[in-house]
């Protein structure tokens, strides 16, 4: 009888918060995402052989893994990039290699760039606007490698983020809940709407087919309202 498996989709915040742009750097010893990424696989031969259990760590574009300089078609500073960071060819390589715990999603930045606050896809700023775009569609294409390469699940996270944050100051207050009427009569939820539907109209057409995109959303009073989703 085959024993089940079971693959526990981490991001990396949540796991290995001491290597994050805003963390301790020190914090379990671990000083970079490699470092980090090489115990999970040291811990997923345990958990496999005892428990049919995988870890699958996630991780956030400049945060945890590097935007490089040749990617013409976002506009970014290279100052962005945690030095803590990985590569996404490393870490592939550090999977097929069974030394790195495998990928889970590839997220879009949702915090700790400048002018993050004011949102992505409903800031003010159409320069903001069009590297939330940008990174998105750049996003699929590195999911669409990852899930092709084999080296784990890839598909893509929208968490709602800075736009959660904006959004909560615009609808003031905690009551706003999935399905509120106030939702679609604003500009910024066209904006989110058109937003991430035409990146992911944009990856489709450039032909990265094979990731799904994934929306993580959480309760009232965090920064990542669901709520602006309604009948999206």
């Amino acid at each position: 009888m085959t024993k089940p498996t079971l693959k526990l989709l981490v991001g990396s915040w949540h796991l290995l918060r001491q290597i994050m742009a805003f963390g301790n750097p020190t914090a379990g010893g671990f000083q970079t995402m490699a470092e980090a990424l090489y115990a999970v696989a040291q811990l997923n031969q345990w958990l496999g052989a005892t428990y049919g259990i995988e870890i699958v760590v996630s991780a956030h574009l400049w945060h945890e893994l590097i935007v490089p300089d040749c990617v013409s078609e976002i506009g970014y500073s290279a100052q962005w990039n945690n030095p803590r960071a990985i590569e996404l060819e490393t870490w592939v390589d550090g999977v097929r290699a069974g030394r790195l715990a495998p990928i889970g999603r590839i997220i879009p930045p949702g915090f700790g760039l400048p002018g993050s606050d004011d949102g992505h896809f409903i800031s003010p700023d159409p320069v903001r606007r069009k590297l939330a775009h940008d990174a998105m569609v750049h996003s699929f294409r590195l999911s669409d490698f990852v899930k092709t390469a084999g080296v784990g699940e890839g598909d893509v996270i929208y968490w709602t983020g800075p736009d959660g944050i904006r959004w909560l100051r615009l609808v003031q207050g905690d009551d706003v809940l999935l399905g509120h009427d106030l939702n679609p009569k604003l500009e910024e939820w066209g904006l989110v709407v058109n937003g991430v539907g035409n990146a992911v109209r944009a990856a489709r057409e450039a032909g990265f087919v094979h990731a799904s995109l994934l929306i993580e959303g959480k309760p009232g009073g965090d920064p990542c309202y669901l709520c602006v989703f309604t009948d999206a």
